[in-house]
């Protein structure tokens, strides 16, 4: 996480892993790491954490998104540790040099067929080696608690950037051809998702391909689509007594203001930052929407459908869903809603909101089935037994003993301490001094 604290949800797996292991020590990467990068950021510090992982002695090393692995800790850790890595969001986000598999790794993905497969065959590794492991609910904080529902549906989700988008466009605004097969690629991964846009942008001869890496590029991509999405579908409901939440408020608020500024009294302006906070909010809502970031179409769920399922709030998604939530047991109408375009979901959202019965069989239906195969702790429990070969039982009685290691990089300095730390850095390391110095003047640091 970039401000180095862990979100509701990782929150909710560190606890859920306890229930498994005698003990845990958990680790803030980015409190040690660059954002989104194995580069240490001051290595005296890191030298805490491969000290406390070797006096650990971990059986099992559990990451997410994998992006928190360097070799400096591998080296310290028994080569008789199993490594697990779950993709909560997609691996195609994170930068390949951060993806180093070996034949011990095991990977737990949220998504199915080509998504998987693409993975196995992009970073060669063998299916025995992929664990199918959508997202799931913490069914201790997301259940019913019997409150009135008093708004009729609500979105909880982030205002995807397409700043880097409309740059790219512009940037090639004058040079038709160019132009011409940017925009072919981008309706083609719109029709049908391309898991590599740098190369279908060579091969429609965009001469600007090499610019940005794979990831950039599939970001980019995916983040317009989405958000166009997000947009356009809840502008389609804005008659109804709907609330929006998410983040950045930047951006909601440009996007609201341009498409529909109506919406700008719908939208609330503080996020949701807690689980709880969460599950009360689904609690007053008789319809949560489900608008997917496309890099999910067709093969992964957000943990979103799960918290609103468990919460028995009617789930209205896009068609993009139905594949992946039937294929681990939901049916369309009898537990979920789907939709094909804005008049199919105003419809759909206007009937089963003025029909209460016909909401309450759905969502009863959708809820007893997270109850039994969608908590956290199934799915933890299931991943665990098909990663080591062995059944496990997560249970309330065993739960471990959980440290978190994180560190403050930068104590606050007193100005006089700072002049005397800089003269002591002079006075040592001349070179180092006479470097910084200069970078710092032609930064306008220093005057």
């Amino acid at each position: 996480m970039q401000d180095g604290s862990f979100d509701p949800f990782r929150k909710e797996v560190l606890e859920t892993l306890s229930l498994y292991a005698s003990q845990v020590k958990a680790i803030i990467t980015n409190h040690f790491l660059h954002n989104n990068s194995a580069e240490i950021k001051f290595f005296q510090n890191f030298r805490k954490v491969i000290d406390e992982v070797q006096e650990f002695n971990p059986d099992v090393v559990f990451s997410l998104n994998r992006a928190g692995l360097v070799k400096s800790l591998i080296d310290v850790i028994s080569p008789e540790a199993i490594y697990i890595t779950w993709f909560i969001d997609s691996y195609e986000r994170v930068p390949d040099k951060l993806l180093q598999f070996t034949n011990k790794d095991i990977v737990w993905l949220t998504g199915l067929e080509e998504y998987a497969e693409n993975f196995c065959n992009r970073y060669k590794v063998d299916k025995s080696q992929i664990v199918f492991s959508p997202f799931a609910t913490n069914t201790n904080v997301f259940k019913p608690d019997n409150q009135e529902r008093t708004i009729d549906g609500c979105l909880v989700g982030t205002a995807f950037s397409n700043e880097s988008f409309v740059e790219t466009l512009n940037e090639i605004a004058n040079d038709v051809e160019a132009r011409e097969a940017f925009l072919q690629v981008f309706e083609s991964h719109k029709q049908n998702y391309i898991f590599d846009i740098k190369q279908a942008l060579k091969d429609k001869g965009y001469q600007r391909y090499a610019e940005k890496s794979k990831e950039i590029w599939q970001m980019i991509f995916d983040d317009q689509l989405s958000i166009e999405k997000r947009i356009r579908f809840m502008s389609a409901l804005n008659r109804f007594n709907i609330k929006i939440y998410g983040e950045p408020n930047y951006l909601w608020i440009k996007y609201l203001s341009i498409c529909q500024s109506s919406l700008l009294n719908k939208y609330q302006y503080s996020p949701i930052k807690t689980a709880q906070d969460l599950a009360a909010l689904y609690n007053i809502s008789k319809i949560g929407i489900n608008i997917l970031h496309h890099q999910a179409s067709n093969h992964s769920l957000p943990i979103r459908v799960f918290d609103l399922m468990a919460c028995k709030t009617l789930l209205i998604t896009e068609k993009t869903s139905k594949n992946a939530l039937e294929r681990i047991g939901f049916k369309e109408d009898i537990d979920f809603v789907c939709f094909e375009n804005e008049k199919d979901l105003i419809d759909k959202f206007d009937f089963y909101l003025n029909n209460d019965v016909a909401r309450e069989t759905v969502t009863a239906s959708a809820h007893l089935k997270v109850e039994k195969y969608h908590s956290l702790k199934t799915r933890i429990e299931e991943g665990i037994s098909k990663s080591l070969g062995q059944d496990c039982v997560l249970s309330e009685s065993k739960k471990g003993a959980i440290e978190i290691i994180s560190s403050p990089l930068f104590q606050p300095m007193s100005l006089s301490e700072r002049k005397h730390y800089l003269r002591a850095i002079k006075k040592k390391f001349p070179k180092t001094w006479e470097f910084v110095r200069l970078n710092a003047l032609r930064l306008k640091i220093l005057r």
